[in-house]
């Protein structure tokens, strides 16, 4: 992930991790709305769905239902939240994309010019 090896800032980190997230939406690998049902657990060694590395025993693996497949989704906590954040941006930007109306046949000029 670092140059050299090196271990990656947390913001290179943060934004790595969110770029997958959006790819794995957009791609359809994650939905985009996360599940109301979380299970916390120990690590198994199961890989997350985001970053594909296992959680390993000495974390704390987060379990989530895909609504779509009903196929269990693991995550780290760092990446689960980043998940449910993008989720939540993206509604939030379809919410502004439907509330901005763009004048139709018929509708009221948005301005009027004066002593024309």
């Amino acid at each position: 992930m670092g140059i050299g090896g090196d271990m990656p800032t947390p913001i290179l980190l943060h934004s790595e991790l969110r770029y997958c997230v959006q790819r794995r939406i957009d791609d359809g690998r994650l939905p985009a709305e996360p599940d109301s049902q979380i299970d916390a657990f120990y690590g198994d060694g199961e890989v997350c769905c985001v970053c594909d590395q296992p959680v390993n025993s000495y974390q704390v693996k987060y379990n989530s239902v895909d609504p779509r497949t009903t196929h269990c989704l693991c995550f780290h906590l760092s990446c689960h939240a980043i998940w449910q954040r993008e989720c939540k941006r993206r509604v939030v930007d379809a919410k502004r994309r439907d509330d901005v109306k763009l004048p139709g046949p018929g509708d009221a000029p948005f301005c009027t010019i004066w002593g024309a």
